[in-house]
This record gives structure tokens, sequence and C-alpha cells, in this order.
């Protein structure tokens, strides 16, 4: 598939690559160079207080809560009080 450079370094990529891949107008990418081929892979622009959420522990926490969701497998407490003190007994 033969894709050509523009002006101001523009490039346009074919419907079919932006449908299999799930892009839109607007999608940011990251550039990367290797062996001599340019990559260019999609990303998401995360800001700098919510990287957090992307560590091991909380990707695993939130697997775990959406399997509990899924599952039906939830407490319920009936007051704020009463959810604080049942997360500190665990």
């Amino acid at each position: 598939m033969k894709i050509t450079i523009r002006s101001r370094n523009q490039i346009t990529l074919p419907e079919e690559i932006l449908k299999e891949l799930d892009l839109s107008q607007g999608d940011d990418f990251i550039a990367a160079i290797k062996d001599g081929h340019l990559e260019l892979i999609p990303a998401m622009l995360i800001p700098k207080d919510e990287t957090y959420l992307f560590t091991p522990y909380w990707q695993e926490a939130i697997q775990q809560a959406e399997k509990e969701l899924r599952e039906n497998d939830l407490e319920k407490a009936d007051s704020v009080d009463e959810m604080l003190y049942k997360l500190d007994e665990e």
C-alpha cells in the first residue's frame, strides 16, 4: 500500500487502515524508527496526575473490581461509615 508525503509533511492513511485499527481524526501517535522503518503507534495522552492508574497495582485492582461487578459479587453497605468499617476489616 503506497502512502505519499504531501505538503507540510502530511500523510493520509487509507480508510481500510483506519477501520482495521479503529482510528479517527484527532487520534495521537508515537513515531518510532525501528530497524530503518517508521512505526506509527496509536497513543493516548494521560494527565500526569492520573498515571498511577496504569501501574500494575491499580490495573490489577481495576480488573478485580470489574470481575466482581460482572459476577455480582459485591457487598452492600447502608452508609459511608459502614463501608469504611468494612474496608478497614480487610
